[in-house]
């Protein structure tokens, strides 16, 4: 059994493409979540899976009809979250709004890109499910696969190739070195 958790693989070719695809249509789906948000008056939103989960407002009261859901925090502030109570015709329609943009997540980009999810052995008696994920250093697009304890790897390509990890700390240090 490994103590890796993940590879890196530099994207390339129809790889990179399909990575860029997908993170084009989640950063469009975010952007319509916060103008979402925006139209119904919050000026923050959380998500639940692909969903809008709640609203944060400017002045952090309840507005008429909606009722607290939790409090997250944003930087050093801790907000409560607000969803409306579906108890009246209009408010069932912010319900639909909200509910009407779904941002996808690691499963799915995973499945997007041909790759498979693994479980690792969590705190106590959790388990851990790892997803792909991605990452871009400098111009370079990534792909962090996790690393599965079976023979089965979790992504392989012809289109992408497998970095060693001295190469991955080398391009994050050398992006460091250019940013500062």
């Amino acid at each position: 059994m490994s103590d890796q958790e993940r590879e890196y693989w530099l994207a390339d070719g129809e790889d990179k493409a399909k990575a860029e695809a997908f993170i084009k249509e989640r950063s469009d789906a975010l952007v319509a979540m916060a103008d979402i948000a925006k139209r119904h008056g919050g000026d923050e939103f959380v998500t639940r899976g692909s969903t809008i989960a709640g609203l944060c407002f400017p002045t952090d009261e309840c507005p008429a009809g909606w009722r607290e859901v939790t409090r997250m925090t944003f930087g050093d502030r801790r907000r409560p979250v607000f969803m409306p109570k579906r108890t009246t015709k209009a408010l069932k329609a912010i319900c639909a709004d909200l509910a009407s943009v779904h941002a996808k997540g690691a499963s799915h980009f995973t499945a997007h890109m041909g790759g498979r999810s693994t479980m690792k052995a969590g705190d106590g008696l959790g388990m851990r499910i790892m997803y792909m994920s991605w990452e871009f250093i400098g111009d370079a697009l990534l792909l962090s696969v996790p690393v599965s304890d079976s023979e089965t790897p979790c992504f392989a390509s012809d289109h992408s190739r497998k970095l060693a990890m001295s190469e991955y700390w080398a391009l994050r240090e050398a992006a460091e070195k250019a940013a500062a």
